[in-house]
Parts: structure tokens; sequence; C-alpha cells
């Protein structure tokens, strides 16, 4: 889940970052998130990864992370 990559998903201590080809597409803050628990931002970035090849708007995925019970 931490491991930094060029492509995909990962986490830090403080955000979940989104990059493809190196470049940081989209993160937000783990703080955000409605669920804690490593097993939930493993789903958290799955979700982004989808939401990010389907290029749906950021603040639409946040929101949805936010709100998710």
């Amino acid at each position: 889940l931490t491991k930094e990559v060029n492509n995909g998903a990962y986490l830090t201590d403080k955000e979940i970052v989104y990059k493809h080809n190196g470049k940081r597409m989209f993160s937000c803050a783990v703080s955000d998130l409605s669920l804690r628990g490593e097993h939930n931002y493993a789903n958290a970035m799955a979700v982004i990864i989808m939401a990010m090849i389907f290029k749906l708007n950021d603040e639409k995925i946040i929101s949805a992370l936010k709100s998710f019970p």
C-alpha cells in the first residue's frame, strides 16, 4: 500500500496519491475518508484508480469517499 509507484495509487502517512506516467494526477487526505483502516484505504485506492481511468471529476471522487458509509 505504501510503495510509491509511477502508475497507480499508494498511501503516505497523510494522503492517498494517484500517479500516471510519474505525474501526480490526484490526491486526497486520509482524514477525508469516512472509513479508517488499511483494508478501507486499499478499497479507496481501487476506487480512485477506476475513477481516474473513467476520467471522473476530482471533487466528485472526494465527495464520494467522504460520504461512503
